[in-house]
């Protein structure tokens, strides 16, 4: 291999290293763009969500309500569709709400103790989900009980 074999072969690969730098820089600020409260976590703990309202809705392409209309199905049983963002209370309830901070909005509710709610805080939080129970009404606003893995879904 000659110098000039070398010389290139190093280019093609600073270029590449430069592109992929460029690329992952690119994502990064976008997501951080489209998600300006990002730092709102997998799983905080806390008497309060922190951070900014969040009250952007999900675009409904699922057979789920839109968040908007979930308060006019409390006492009915239905699905729901929203971003969720995950909340750990300093008693252990576990919740993937509508907003980060006060009034929540939308809640799906994991009952402190579940073997299984870390995990959904962990899947779901910043993603679109679809919720599906007894949608109920508890301080102003709905919400559905998880009690299985099997109520929340990524949004179709």
């Amino acid at each position: 291999m000659n110098n000039n074999t070398k010389w290139i072969i190093g280019l093609v690969v600073a270029g590449v290293i430069i592109l992929g730098g460029s690329l992952i820089a690119y994502g990064v600020t976008k997501y951080h763009k489209d998600h300006p409260d990002s730092s709102y976590g997998s799983s905080s703990t806390g008497s309060s969500n922190p951070g900014s309202k969040t009250t952007t809705p999900a675009q409904t392409t699922s057979s789920c309500s839109p968040v908007s209309q979930a308060a006019s199905l409390e006492g009915t049983s239905g699905c729901v569709q929203f971003t969720g963002y995950a909340y750990t209370s300093d008693s252990g309830q576990m919740y993937l709400d509508q907003s980060t901070s006060a009034p929540y909005g939308f809640s799906a509710y994991i009952p402190a103790g579940s073997s299984f709610g870390p995990s959904l805080l962990n899947q779901y939080s910043g993603q679109s989900i679809d919720v599906t129970g007894s949608i109920v009404n508890y301080n102003g606003e709905p919400e559905i009980v998880v009690n299985s893995t099997s109520q929340i879904t990524a949004a179709q």
